[in-house]
């Protein structure tokens, strides 16, 4: 009986040690979106993007990586908003990104807060082309 009680013990302690270390690890996502902030050039965001895909391959239930991703694509066009052929295909890859996004919500509220976070212009135009499909 003590060596049951002892073994259980030793589990549930060891199970709480490896969930606090758990913790302390720095997140990927987190650093990416330090990263992030402190971007001010396309190639910056176009790097950004390539290491949110690598978080999203990982975690394949989380739609936040897929957010930043497109949200790094549109930095980009804004970047580059001179040059409109340049700008197509980062444009057209933050809306797959967007639309994988959205389909990884979980619930309404979700979708609701994850559509407040796209400005009004850009969801009413992610709508209608959306419909024309």
């Amino acid at each position: 009986m003590k060596k049951l009680v002892l073994a259980i013990l030793a589990l549930v302690s060891f199970y709480f040690t490896s969930a606090a270390q758990e913790q302390g690890k720095p997140n990927a996502l987190q650093n990416a979106v330090t990263k992030l902030d402190q971007a001010t050039k396309a190639k910056d965001f176009e790097l950004l993007e390539k290491e949110f895909l690598q978080i999203a391959a990982q975690q394949k239930k989380d739609w936040l990586p897929y957010y930043y991703a497109a949200f790094c694509n549109a930095k980009v066009g804004f970047i580059n908003q001179d040059d409109g052929e340049s700008i197509e295909p980062f444009s057209n890859r933050g809306e797959e990104q967007v639309q994988m996004a959205k389909s990884l919500l979980d619930t309404v509220k979700q979708k609701r807060s994850f559509q407040s976070c796209i400005p009004c212009s850009v969801w009413s135009t992610v709508q209608r082309c959306s419909s024309t499909q």
